[in-house]
């Protein structure tokens, strides 16, 4: 583990729903990091 992804906890709204929040898709790989959206 290299420290690269980092967890959040997690976010509600004032009415219980859950918010969040991607900039990207990745798929981590052994020998790198592919972004898919």
């Amino acid at each position: 583990r290299v420290g690269a992804v980092y967890g959040y906890a997690i976010l509600k709204e004032v009415r219980g729903g859950l918010v969040s929040q991607f900039e990207h898709t990745i798929i981590v790989e052994k020998d790198g990091v592919t972004v898919i959206t």
